[in-house]
């Protein structure tokens, strides 16, 4: 009996093997049909199943190359500070998401430094989050000693875009 997918192609065969040979009846016929359609979903999820993972698997690849390409370099020290990095999401699951740092340099002596976390997780807050990160470093170095300003400017526009205006 012909395992088939959804879409009618073969994915399998089923062979039953009898050690009583004895005339083929209609309802042997049936229960091997039956068996067999269920053997075909079963192999049929199993192998989607598979096919769902690996994309899983790649889809975490990029979360995480796209969350690091995301976070600066930190140099260990600026002027009389020193810094260090960590950054690990809160859930495996969740690597693509809204939580994120900034360290960038304003003007000769002014660094801009930033710790916020985008609300959700996916793709969406990602991409919030890459928003966010480049339209405060835009506001900075426009309004490079009025970090009100750069505050005011940014939550407007934030206010403006939720707002759905």
């Amino acid at each position: 009996f012909v395992l088939s997918s959804r879409d009618r192609k073969s994915i399998g065969l089923l062979t039953l093997l009898d050690h009583e040979p004895r005339a083929r009846t209609d309802d042997r016929d049936a229960f091997a049909q039956a068996l067999a359609a269920q053997a075909s979903i079963g192999l049929e999820n199993a192998l989607l199943g598979e096919k769902v993972q690996i994309q899983a698997e790649r889809d975490k690849h990029v979360a995480e190359v796209f969350q690091t390409s995301m976070l600066p370099p930190v140099p260990d020290r600026i002027g009389v500070f020193e810094f260090a990095k960590k950054y690990q999401a809160a859930l495996d699951e969740s690597i693509l998401g809204g939580d994120f740092y900034d360290l960038f340099a304003i003007e000769h002596d002014t660094w801009g430094i930033v710790m916020a976390d985008v609300s959700g997780k996916g793709l969406k807050a990602a991409v919030q989050t890459a928003m966010v990160k480049y339209m405060l470093r835009g506001f900075a170095h426009e309004n490079p000693n009025d970090p009100g300003c750069v505050l005011s400017l940014f939550n407007h526009v934030l206010c403006n875009a939720s707002a759905g205006g």
